[in-house]
Parts: structure tokens; sequence; C-alpha cells
């Protein structure tokens, strides 16, 4: 599950697609498919939500890019307000 509409911060929680699967990678793109952000430091393993702080950034559409351990990519599209 991924939130999708945010003022401030994006909060990150991985849903049964992606539980039995590690991410390797997370990457926040903006519309013109310029990174914006890795996040890093973040465990899957844990029922935590992974925060990042988007606070700063243009309002406009984002990408949530998250490659996991098994090759699957997934993109979840990010609202900045």
């Amino acid at each position: 599950k991924f939130v999708s509409v945010s003022k401030s911060f994006i909060c990150i929680t991985f849903d049964e697609i992606a539980k039995n699967s590690k991410a390797q990678k997370m990457e926040l793109i903006n519309a013109i498919s310029s990174k914006v952000i890795q996040i890093k430091d973040f465990e899957t393993d844990t029922n935590l939500p992974i925060v990042a702080d988007i606070t700063n950034y243009a309002k406009g559409v984002y990408f949530l890019k998250t490659t996991l351990n098994n090759g699957r990519i997934i993109t979840k599209k990010i609202i900045k307000l």
C-alpha cells in the first residue's frame, strides 16, 4: 500500500505483493523522468513504514520506483500538493 497524495511526507508500507521480497532500491522520480531522491537505509522485513520528506519538492506528479530482489519493479504514482 502506498500513499498517493501528500503535501509533506510519503509513508510507504509493503503489502502482500512485495512482502515475500526485499526492496533493493527505491527512487522518487519526477514527471520528466529525472531522479529526485534515492531512498536509503530502509528495512522491508518489518511492519514499520518508510517515511520520506518531500516538503521541499515542487507540486506535481512523481513516481515511486521500487526494485525488488527478485527483479520485479513496482511503480506507484505520488501527487505532491
